[in-house]
């Protein structure tokens, strides 16, 4: 009798054991395609993900956002999908996003019957334009973190091509330095002294280093100064702007066009405010833009007038001012562009590229996209040191010119009203 019932517990047990394994085998792992894990969403749209599941048997998409305050994955929202074995759903994140900077989200699936849990990896979010920075007075502008991959955090017309004035000597320099060493002699030519607006007061012949010439362009923003550079460096201006054009094109520009070394109004010359970002983040990875830039004079010679002496003053404010966390910028002034800044800003830890197109107030412009900066993105951390690390490594026509480029730093008279923007706002 006892071996009996032995020998039916044995077969329970296998029968059981054979049950479990077959249940086992047919709840199938859950697998979720096309999430995109890092996202930099401007705050007036929406966040939609399309994801394909397989299996969805019907169950939920459960969104959850991470709160800092519990510490913990919190519910936020759900959607439900078809009875299907595979499906493909769209996600609409809540609103909980656009008042956050930063947030982070997953994706989570309960368990079924013949179905195993899953939980996605954190999707991270920076929202940009979390917030109007009034009074702006720019027809276009940018901030744009660049220790954090270039994210978008302020956006207004970014992507609309504007006359873009003298922030086109940043490509100039750039273009120049890629092919001389700085010690080259370059002789200025009667097309160069006769560059409209030109504030180097030379004449035919007269020499210089390039890396003089680097100087005033940067430092003074010299139009005589860009020519001569572009014939110096390329034998032509026609060639110079050619190499222009194709370094702009090789930093991913898409709504920049050149057509002068100096960006004297002329039609066909244009860049925009996400395309001059990308170009001063290039720039600032010379080790000689951004010494030139941060200086506020320059004097010089030229090397077969020794007797005659040369100076170049900024014409950036904010260098003038000794604004806290400002790693320098280029400014641009013309009748149809405006003013113009593109300006490095170094805050919490981070860098910031920040760009004004179409103002008359730029340097206020600047000021208001550096405090927005601090008071939504820094999260009240002290200023730290990161650095920007050095690299290693169509047809030339007359120009129409309105209105002279900047001949000091503090021709702007700019009003602040009572707006506290200073440095350590």
């Amino acid at each position: 009798m006892a071996a009996k019932l032995i020998k039916g517990l044995t077969l329970a047990v296998l029968i059981i054991a054979a049950v479990g394994a077959l249940a086992i085998n047919l709840v199938k792992p859950t697998t979720m395609d096309g999430i995109v894990y890092d996202l930099n969403p401007m705050a007036e749209t929406d966040i939609v993900q399309t994801v394909k599941v397989n299996p969805a048997n019907g169950r939920d998409i459960v969104i959850q956002r991470w709160s800092e305050a519990e510490e913990e994955w919190v519910d936020a929202g759900a959607v439900e999908m078809p009875d299907e074995k595979e499906a493909s759903v769209e996600v609409k994140f809540p609103d909980d996003w656009k008042t956050l900077a930063f947030s982070k989200w997953r994706f989570v699936i309960n368990r079924s019957f013949t179905a195993k849990e899953y939980e996605s990896e954190p999707i991270t979010v920076t929202t940009g334009n979390i917030a109007e920075i009034k009074k702006l007075k720019a027809k276009a502008a940018i901030v744009m973190c660049v220790t954090d991959g270039n994210k978008i955090l302020f956006d207004l017309n970014a992507n609309k091509q504007l006359p873009n004035a003298s922030t086109t000597k940043l490509m100039t320099a750039m273009v120049s330095m890629d092919k001389l060493a700085g010690d080259e002699e370059i002789k200025f030519s009667q097309k160069a002294v006769e560059t409209p607006d030109g504030n180097m007061w030379v004449e035919k012949g007269d020499k210089f280093t390039a890396e003089d010439l680097w100087n005033t362009l940067l430092i003074q923003s010299s139009n005589d100064a860009s020519v001569a550079i572009a014939e110096g460096t390329s034998g032509s201006v026609k060639k110079f702007v050619k190499a222009m054009n194709a370094k702009a094109k090789e930093l991913g520009c898409e709504n920049t066009h050149f057509k002068n070394p100096h960006g004297l109004d002329t039609d066909g010359h244009y860049s925009s405010c996400y395309d001059l970002a990308l170009i001063d983040i290039a720039a600032m990875k010379y080790d000689k833009i951004r010494e030139i830039l941060l200086k506020e004079k320059y004097e010089f010679t030229s090397t077969n007038h020794p007797e005659r002496e040369n100076y170049a003053d900024t014409t950036n404010d904010l260098i003038l001012e000794g604004y806290k966390g400002h790693l320098g910028g280029k400014t641009g002034w013309d009748t149809l562009s405006g003013g113009c800044f593109v300006g490095m800003y170094e805050y919490g830890g981070k860098q910031y590229v920040t760009v004004v197109l179409g103002s008359d107030k730029r340097f206020t412009d600047t000021k208001r996209l550096y405090k927005y900066i601090r008071d939504y993105y820094s999260g009240g951390e002290a200023p730290g040191k990161v650095g920007i690390q050095p690299d290693t490594g169509e047809t030339e026509e007359e120009v129409e010119i309105f209105d002279i480029e900047d001949l000091g730093g503090s021709s702007e008279e700019e009003e602040e009203d009572d707006e506290d923007l200073s440095d350590a706002a």
